[in-house]
């Protein structure tokens, strides 16, 4: 089976194309018969990317409101992004700033 198939999160059986979303992401539903479906993303570049909007808004002098003005969406959705990095440890952003070296604590 090829890679791209995910497996089942609830008896890890294969999975097999069902149809797909009204935005067109693909839907996938359990062979195995348990039923499950689910929509698989690409959640670590989705993450990276919105990482990323964080960073550079966190680093420059635009406000909230403005940057979602850039990126076309509400201040509501970026603050909702963004809640989650503000729980990372700042060892951690400096490690990523510094082109991946870790740093010595």
């Amino acid at each position: 089976m090829p890679s791209s198939h995910p497996q089942c999160p609830v008896c890890h059986g294969p999975m097999k194309k069902n149809g797909t979303t009204s935005n067109g992401t693909q839907r996938w539903r359990c062979k195995t018969g348990c039923g499950a479906s689910l929509t698989q993303s690409n959640g670590d570049a989705i993450q990276a990317g919105r990482f990323q909007l964080f960073m550079r808004w966190l680093l420059n002098s635009t406000s909230l409101t403005q940057q979602a003005r850039e990126v076309g969406r509400s201040r509501a959705t970026l603050t909702r992004w963004f809640n989650q990095f503000w729980l990372i440890r700042v060892n951690a952003i400096a490690a990523v700033s510094d082109g991946g070296k870790v740093a010595q604590e």
